[in-house]
């Protein structure tokens, strides 16, 4: 929409309802602008809730079972070895 042509030099001077109709364009410009923050925003909101509640716990849950895993190997070097098997 910045391409309608508000500061386009004209060969006339525009009228009062020229005025208001480019007044009324930058107005929807500025209210398409939140309207694009606001969803910038909440998409960056929903990527942080990704972020804690899955990537996060999805982490730490890899991290016990790797310690669960190191357990297992601690206590199975301590056992003694069948070379009969």
């Amino acid at each position: 929409m910045a391409d309608i042509g508000v500061s386009k030099n004209w060969l006339a001077s525009p009228t009062k309802e020229v005025e208001g109709m480019w007044r009324q364009v930058q107005i929807q410009e500025r209210r398409s602008a939140i309207a694009a923050a606001k969803r910038s925003l909440d998409e960056q909101w929903q990527k942080i809730e990704d972020i804690k509640k899955g990537h996060i716990i999805g982490l730490n849950a890899r991290i016990k079972m790797l310690e669960l895993e190191i357990k297992r190997l601690e206590a199975e070097e301590n056992e003694p070895i069948d070379v009969n098997k």
